[in-house]
């Protein structure tokens, strides 16, 4: 089954009113239906993530799982409002300084689980 153009949503559903009724019913190739895409997406991203060398999987993924602890101990910081973070970042007007403790914290905490992992690690391991 193939997709169609959507209706605009800002028409009330309709199609606008500059295009002609030949091309309100043109199918989409199958390359850009939904479903088609995101698997090729995940495809694409599998065949990059396998060409990457050994080590550089090995580094992204315990970065990125220390980047996640990062967060969630920062969202506990500031849930129990430990040494009034959560007061302070509540208070400010810009969001900014939230994204920054959390970035500071993903990247704090990553930066030590890869070093921690590469400590661990055998003389053969990679």
């Amino acid at each position: 089954m193939r997709a169609t153009h959507p209706p605009n949503p800002q028409a009330g559903g309709k199609f606008p009113l500059f295009a002609p009724a030949a091309l309100r019913n043109i199918p989409l190739p199958a390359a850009l239906s939904p479903k088609d895409h995101s698997e090729r997406m995940l495809v694409m991203v599998g065949r990059k993530w396998e060409a990457l060398p050994r080590v550089m999987r090995f580094l992204i993924t315990y970065f990125m799982r220390g980047a996640v602890a990062g967060c969630a101990f920062g969202l506990v910081l500031i849930r129990t409002d430990t040494g009034r973070i959560g007061t302070m970042l509540h208070a400010h007007d810009s969001s900014w300084p939230t994204l920054l403790f959390f970035v500071q914290g993903a990247v704090l905490f990553g930066t030590l689980a890869s070093i921690v992992a590469v400590a661990n690690l055998d003389d053969d391991s990679l």
